[in-house]
């Protein structure tokens, strides 16, 4: 499905951006079980160009035929590293709050974006429901290397029509399961519109 938007009477087609971390955990039970051995790769999401076909395969998203993906998006994890709270979420203040950062938002703001379904809580260590997720993202989502290559495989996508920075990615998850062990690894996403 396409975003239609209008802009002073024009009709036109918005594109769709991806933001993708890597995680590793570095724990010795289930991947990703304990959030304090989550580690981002980068304080910030890997540029990926845009590639629909890609996404669709990761998440269903830009889906127009074919196949449906093979892993439908599963939402945000429950336990991320500091680096994807700090970009999948806002801070949310109180009026009893000073205000002191740009990406802080007014809670007034946060529950109207959530009761529109336009965002989602999570609590903060100081306060429920202290983080909200930014009402531009949507079709959250996480996979290990062995469900991307799966999912590629499944909507027939040639590696070498991958962008060299995706393929940058898979050559990144391979090397942090052979530092950190199989599934310990993996990439966390969502997308604008």
């Amino acid at each position: 499905m396409l975003t239609h938007a209008r802009f002073k009477g024009v009709s036109f087609i918005m594109g769709c951006d991806i933001h993708l971390h890597l995680e590793t955990y570095s724990g010795n039970g289930t991947p990703f079980s304990e959030e304090e051995f989550i580690a981002g790769f980068s304080s910030g999401d890997i540029y990926i160009p845009r590639h629909y076909y890609l996404f669709d395969a990761l998440a269903g998203v830009r889906h127009n035929k074919g196949k449906a993906c093979l892993i439908p998006s599963r939402g945000i994890p429950n336990k991320i590293s500091y680096e994807v709270e700090q970009d999948y979420y806002q801070y949310v203040f109180d009026d009893n709050e000073d205000y002191w950062h740009d990406d802080y938002i007014k809670r007034a703001l946060a529950d109207e974006c959530v009761s529109k379904g336009l965002s989602q809580y999570k609590d903060h260590h100081a306060k429920k429901n202290g983080w909200v997720s930014c009402p531009d993202w949507h079709t959250p989502s996480y996979l290990v290397l062995n469900e991307i290559n799966e999912a590629i495989d499944h909507k027939e996508i040639d590696r070498s029509e991958l962008s060299n920075e995706f393929r940058l990615v898979l050559s990144l998850l391979t090397a942090a399961e052979i530092e950190y062990g199989k599934n310990n690894a993996r990439v966390v996403f969502w997308f604008d519109n």
